[in-house]
């Protein structure tokens, strides 16, 4: 008499692993395609030049000039890295209307000399993508022409909208927008932008183990659920002999 066809059916075990593994590698494919998403809308926010730039803000005062705070830039060795990968490079673009565009980037403390006793307006937070708060600090003296000083370590000056690129350095710094002429009145639109590395490769790397690892879910789940297969042998049961019962092929 043939043999009847039955399911193969998984232990509890079996059905336990292969939920787990499925789990586990669908979260993973998640992940990257999540991850390699990011990694695509980043690196669309890149310009031209390879940099990624806030939004324009636009700062006015009365006085001669509008600087940022110091900002304090230690990077502990890290500028040969930022540089092999691309990065570590500040765009500071900005036009005062009339009466032309000076920017300039200096250290700290000369630029405190330099603008001492001058009224100016300075940034005091501009974490929020460059949303900032600033105050205006009062002052009458007129200082020099900022293109004749000779501190500055990046510097753009003409009509309408400048920009200047510096390459970060360790050190307490601070940059300035002004009036070629040092004159009254400035009304800035500011923006800023660090360079950063083309995130296309690390993007499709990340999308590309998404679906390596969807795949695996998707194999995971076919085991689990698959349904019964034609001509499968049951598992093998034990035979239980009773006594005065002949044996099974006698």
């Amino acid at each position: 008499m043939p043999t009847p066809t039955t399911p193969i059916r998984h232990s509890t075990g079996k059905i336990i692993g292969l939920a787990l593994a499925a789990g586990i590698t669908a979260i993973l494919a998640l992940g990257a395609f999540a991850a390699g998403g990011g990694l695509l809308w980043a690196d669309g926010e890149r310009d031209a030049d390879g940099f990624v730039n806030t939004d324009t803000e636009s700062i006015q005062t009365s006085g001669r000039a509008v600087t940022t705070g110091h900002m304090d830039l230690q990077l502990d060795g890290a500028g040969d890295f930022l540089e092999a990968v691309g990065s570590g490079d500040i765009k500071v673009s900005a036009d005062a209307g009339d009466g032309g565009t000076f920017i300039g980037i200096a250290r700290t403390a000369d630029v405190d000399r330099y603008l001492e006793g001058v009224e100016r307006a300075v940034v005091t937070d501009y974490s929020d993508w460059f949303d900032p708060d600033y105050h205006q600090v009062p002052g009458e003296r007129t200082p020099a022409d900022p293109g004749s000083r000779s501190f500055w370590v990046a510097q753009a000056a003409g009509d309408g909208k400048q920009s200047l690129t510096w390459d970060v350095q360790d050190g307490d710094w601070t940059a300035v927008v002004m009036h070629p002429d040092a004159s009254r009145q400035v009304a800035a639109d500011v923006s800023g932008g660090v360079s950063a590395p083309s995130f296309l490769p690390y993007a499709i790397v990340s999308l590309a183990f998404g679906a390596i690892f969807a795949a695996g879910a998707a194999a995971f789940l076919w085991l689990l659920f698959r349904g019964p297969r034609d001509g499968a042998r049951p598992e093998e049961q034990p035979t239980v002999v009773l006594p005065g019962e002949p044996s099974p092929g006698v």
